[in-house]
């Protein structure tokens, strides 16, 4: 019969086809799997500057507002709809409001732990900054004793 379609055949395919490739080709990789829009995650690199507008980003838009206008601006909307909205509302409000609540205290408590781990990362580049400097003056000092 036309149309029918053996899944056993085709799973028995996928193993003997599994079972022929090596160990290594069996392991996943990171581009395997889909980077979610970014090209290359092995190759993704510390910026501290993306890292400052990410976070800056984040601060101005981390409050979320369960109430918005019901008029969209430039579109004449039908009274009747505007109140249809109203009602829609005021029936979901009890159920909206502390979901916004809780995602606007989520929001801000991720922007905190940015900050945080901003200010870790600019304490660890001063403090490698500061063990450079003194390892070029304990070399200089060797230098001078060794003279």
């Amino acid at each position: 019969m036309e149309g029918v379609i053996d899944v056993r055949q085709i799973m028995a395919e996928i193993d003997s086809s599994i079972d022929s490739m090596s160990e290594e080709e069996k392991r996943l990789s990171f581009n395997d799997g889909g980077s979610r829009g970014l090209d290359d995650v092995e190759s993704m690199r510390f910026d501290h500057a993306v890292l400052g507008s990410i976070i800056d980003f984040c601060r101005t838009h981390s409050r979320v507002e369960s109430f918005r206008d019901l008029n969209v601006p430039g579109v004449k909307t039908a009274k009747p709809f505007i109140m249809l909205k109203k009602v829609i509302r005021r029936l979901t409000q009890f159920y909206v409001e502390p979901v916004v609540n809780d995602q606007a205290e989520f929001n801000a408590n991720v922007v905190m732990a940015m900050d945080q781990v901003d200010a870790f990362i600019q304490e660890n580049q001063d403090l490698k900054a500061r063990l450079e400097r003194q390892e070029r003056r304990i070399a200089e000092l060797e230098k001078q004793l060794n003279v």
